[in-house]
């Protein structure tokens, strides 16, 4: 049973499924009713010498299986100290049922008092009393609660308004004015979907979340909705590591960067100055000289920016290696010979005549007599690579045969 005292010249008694109303009747018919023990916070003074308050016209309130509603009413201060709130059938001689089960069924309707002279008395928003069947001096038995009701106020608390991503997030309402209570959370005043309790808890927050929440609370007696309270989201600090890079010489034409974010999001690297380049975790070195390579992870709306890593280390010039073959003996006959060698490096090879018969312009090799000829192989290197050692090849150059 609900009792809403927002107005105290229409107090609103409203059947709601509960009590069942069994044995709500004494054996003598005049007894036939309920008793709303210690309604009144005190001894009533619109009692008269017979206990009577008023006869209400126009009442709904009855239960199950009754014939006539509860209509009416009297204060009975039995106590002395506080006012209990009987109410009895219009016709209690039709509703004494044998085995006392008058209204054997679910209390619904309403029922409205002008209780206005006794405002001072009224009991509180969110009181519960006891229901008595029979009236305050022939009480029956105990058949159910009753709670007051005025509109409700409402405010909203959590233990952190400033949370980190990821991190729970709980925020309460702090309610009075009596329930049953209904409950809508709001963000940004749009419902949240499903939030209808009297906490709204959020397990890992992301920065999504972050906004001014408020609460919308309903019971019978009204509707209020709760200031707003802003919650902050921040993101999780983060780090980020590139693994050390040693020297390295030229003729290491690419490396593999490995680095790791202490958020588990993957890692970008760029190079920040030197002769290198890189795609996604690939260095390629371009020259020699001092590389400075970059690592950062951007971070996401749970994570901040982490702050850059940088790695540093130098390249220096690469050795290079000649191949060049063995010539073999000749005759004088033959004039040519197309040298042929090559660097490690991929760089061209010169040539020249040590000592012997012969010259050389560029790789083609011109004998000018018989004798011993040493031709000299050799690559003087550039930017990135050393100079090579120089090979040395010698052979024989006999007189031609005539005829």
């Amino acid at each position: 049973m609900i009792v809403n005292v927002t107005d105290a010249g229409a107090v609103v008694i409203e059947g709601t499924g509960n009590p069942s109303l069994v044995n709500d009747q004494s054996e003598v018919s005049i007894y036939a009713g309920v008793t709303l023990l210690g309604f009144l916070t005190g001894v009533g003074t619109h009692i008269d010498a017979n206990g009577e308050y008023t006869t209400q016209s126009g009442s709904t309130l009855k239960g199950t299986g009754a014939t006539s509603e509860y209509g009416n009413v009297y204060l009975d201060s039995q106590s002395g100290t506080w006012s209990d709130l009987n109410l009895f059938h219009n016709d209690p001689e039709t509703e004494e049922i044998a085995g006392f089960v008058t209204s054997a069924g679910a209390l619904s309707g309403s029922l409205t008092l002008d209780l206005s002279e006794e405002s001072a008395l009224l009991p509180s928003g969110g009181t519960t009393g006891e229901i008595w069947s029979g009236n305050s001096g022939n009480l029956g038995e105990l058949i159910g609660y009753y709670t007051v009701v005025v509109p409700p106020s409402v405010s909203v608390s959590s233990a952190a308004s400033e949370v980190t991503a990821r991190q729970s997030l709980e925020i309460a309402a702090g309610v009075e004015g009596g329930g049953p209570y209904e409950y809508q959370w709001k963000k940004g005043g749009t419902d949240l979907i499903g939030a209808t309790n009297a906490t709204y808890r959020v397990e890992a927050v992301s920065t999504n979340e972050a906004g001014v929440y408020t609460v919308r609370v309903s019971n019978p007696a009204g509707t209020a909705t709760s200031d707003g309270l802003t919650v902050s989201v921040n993101q999780i600090e983060q780090t980020v590591e590139i693994e050390a890079i040693a020297d390295q010489e030229y003729s290491t034409q690419t490396l593999t960067l490995t680095g790791a974010a202490s958020s588990g999001l993957g890692v970008s690297y760029r190079v920040g100055s030197g002769p290198a380049t890189v795609s996604g975790n690939t260095l390629s070195l371009t020259g020699v000289g001092t590389v400075v390579v970059v690592a950062s992870q951007t971070g996401d709306s749970d994570y901040a920016a982490a702050p850059e890593e940088t790695e540093t280390f130098v390249v220096s010039q690469a050795d290079q290696m000649i191949t060049f073959g063995a010539i073999a003996d000749r005759s004088y006959s033959t004039n040519t010979i197309a040298l042929s060698a090559s660097a490690s490096s991929g760089l061209g090879v010169s040539f020249h005549i040590e000592s012997g018969p012969a010259t050389v312009s560029g790789s083609t090799f011109s004998l000018t007599d018989s004798g011993t000829v040493v031709v000299v192989a050799s690559q003087a290197g550039d930017s990135r690579y050393l100079e090579a050692t120089s090979v040395t090849n010698q052979f024989e150059v006999n007189h031609a045969s005539q005829s």
